[in-house]
């Protein structure tokens, strides 16, 4: 019983990426967010320290990894387009409202909090965060500018999101 290597699983990969590319497309519409998870695919690839008898289970191994991996992408994508409405619905809740000084000290405490969560985050995470929601780019520009695959950007700014609702109790109680 042979274990295919570290090397040799990076072989099978490049043996049937296509299949991989597949794979991951039927759940993935957008091209470049395939590119961009079969290459995080190669990586946790690069990584996997498993010992397979042949060919066909080290390819049986990479198949699911790229369904899980498409499979995880569609549900991040998911919660990300319901916080990003949700913090959409409360900058209208906000925007041309006089606010009451009740209103605005309960503003001005979570205005404190998130600054909390952010200062506590990983720099990269922070910096990408900023980028989109502060200065406006778009996560493909951020992805540029930084040198980081767009679906690195979505996780990341994702994450901060994620961390700003959960310091402020969920979205439900930002209004």
């Amino acid at each position: 019983m042979t274990a295919v290597e570290r090397i040799r699983l990076e072989n099978v990969f490049l043996d049937v990426r296509g299949d991989l590319e597949r794979i991951v497309r039927r759940r993935v519409r957008s091209p470049d967010c395939v590119s961009d998870l079969v290459q995080d695919l190669y990586m946790k690839c690069c990584r996997v320290t498993l010992e397979f008898p042949n060919f066909q289970e080290a390819r049986a191994y990479l198949f699911r990894m790229a369904s899980n991996l498409a499979i995880d992408h569609e549900r991040v994508e998911g919660r990300r387009e319901d916080i990003l409405d949700g913090m959409a619905s409360v900058t209208a809740t906000y925007d041309g409202r006089a606010a009451s000084p009740e209103a605005f000290a309960l503003a001005a405490d979570k205005a404190r909090q998130i600054e909390t969560v952010l200062s506590s985050l990983p720099k990269h995470t922070r910096e990408m965060f900023v980028l989109v929601r502060l200065h406006g780019l778009s996560h493909r520009e951020v992805a540029e500018r930084l040198g980081v695959s767009k679906s690195l950007v979505d996780k990341y700014v994702l994450q901060a999101l994620l961390r700003c609702r959960d310091a402020l109790g969920g979205l439900d109680r930002l209004d």
